[in-house]
C-alpha cells in the first residue's frame, strides 16, 4: 500500500491466497481435547486481528477468515476454491462462551485422565498454552495477538520462535502458514500431519474422497471433509490473506497473476 501510488511501480496479487492455521499437538491433553480447541477458537476475535493487527485497519481483496483449512475465492467460478463449502460459516467471536468451554474441557481432560489412571494431568494444566511460529514476522505478531487475546480470557499463554512445523511436538499449537494449490490433494497431507488429534469421521471422509472418480465427487467430498474438520476443529482454520507483490515497469513480461513469483521468469526481460 505504501508504495502503491509511486510512478513506475506495479503493484499485483498473486493468484492464490496462502492459508493460516494453528496445528493442535494432540500429545499434549488441552489441544487434544475437542472442547478446548473449540474454547480457543470462540476466544479469538479473528476478523479484529486479520484487519487491524495484520492488515493495516484495512480488509484487501482475497483476505477474510475462513472455516476450512483450504482457500476460497469471492467469485464462486474460480476453480481454485472448489474443495471450501460457502454455507459452513467461520465460528463467531464469543469470549463468554470461549470461558465455559475452557472450564469444561479442563475438568473433562482430568476425568479422562482419572478413568485411564494415567498421570496427574493438573500440572499440565496449569502450565501457559505455547503457540509456536517459525521466525516470520507475520507469524510472530498473529502468534502474539492470539496470545494476547487467549490471556485477556484469563486463559494463560505464550508465544515461542520455533524452527519449523516438524518441532510441533514443543508446543501447544504452532501457528502455520501454507499455499494450498490443488485441495483434492493438499488437504489430506495437512490432515495426516503427525501430532494432530485423531478423528474417525475425518479420517473416514478422507477415505471417502480417495475414491473420488470425477470432479463432481471431489467436490462434495472435500465438503464432506470441510464439514468433519469444522465440527471437531481438527485444525483451527484462522485467515487467508491475498499477498502482493511490486515491481519496476521497466521489467516486461511479469505475469499478471502468478500462482510463485518467479513461476517464468524465463520470460522477463528489462
Amino acid at each position: 500500500a505504501q508504495i502503491e501510488g509511486e510512478p513506475g511501480v506495479t503493484v499485483s496479487s498473486y493468484a492464490l491466497p496462502t492459508v493460516h492455521l494453528l496445528l493442535p499437538n494432540a500429545r499434549r491433553p488441552l489441544p487434544d481435547n475437542r472442547t478446548f480447541r473449540r474454547a480457543v477458537m470462540y476466544g479469538l476475535d479473528r476478523e479484529s486481528i486479520l484487519r487491524n493487527e495484520l492488515l493495516g485497519g484495512s480488509m484487501p481483496s482475497g483476505c477474510r477468515t475462513i472455516s476450512a483449512p483450504c482457500p476460497v475465492s469471492a467469485d464462486e467460478e474460480d476453480f481454485w476454491s472448489y474443495g471450501y463449502d460457502r454455507d459452513i460459516r467461520p465460528l463467531a467471536y464469543e469470549p463468554a462462551l470461549a470461558l465455559t468451554l475452557n472450564r469444561v474441557a479442563r475438568t473433562e481432560v482430568t476425568e479422562i485422565a482419572a478413568q485411564r489412571s494415567e498421570e496427574d494431568v493438573s500440572s499440565q494444566l496449569e502450565q501457559p498454552i505455547v503457540i509456536g511460529h517459525e521466525n516470520n514476522w507475520l507469524h510472530a505478531k498473529a502468534a502474539q495477538a492470539i496470545v494476547d487475546a487467549l490471556n485477556r480470557l484469563e486463559i494463560a499463554a505464550v508465544r515461542r520462535e520455533v524452527a519449523s512445523s516438524d518441532d510441533l511436538a514443543e508446543c501447544d499449537f504452532f501457528y502455520a502458514e501454507l499455499l494450498l494449490r490443488e485441495p483434492v490433494v493438499d488437504l489430506p497431507l495437512l490432515l495426516n500431519t503427525p501430532h494432530l488429534p485423531e478423528a474417525g469421521h475425518v479420517s473416514l471422509a478422507l477415505d471417502e474422497l480417495a475414491k473420488a472418480t470425477n470432479w463432481r465427487d471431489a467436490t462434495d467430498r472435500l465438503h464432506e471433509v470441510h464439514a468433519m474438520v469444522h465440527a471437531e476443529q481438527t485444525v483451527l482454520p484462522l485467515w487467508q490473506i491475498t499477498h502482493r507483490f511490486a515491481y519496476h515497469n521497466r521489467l516486461a513480461g511479469v505475469a499478471g497473476r502468478p500462482i510463485t513469483l518467479y513461476q517464468n521468469i524465463r520470460n522477463w526481460k528489462v
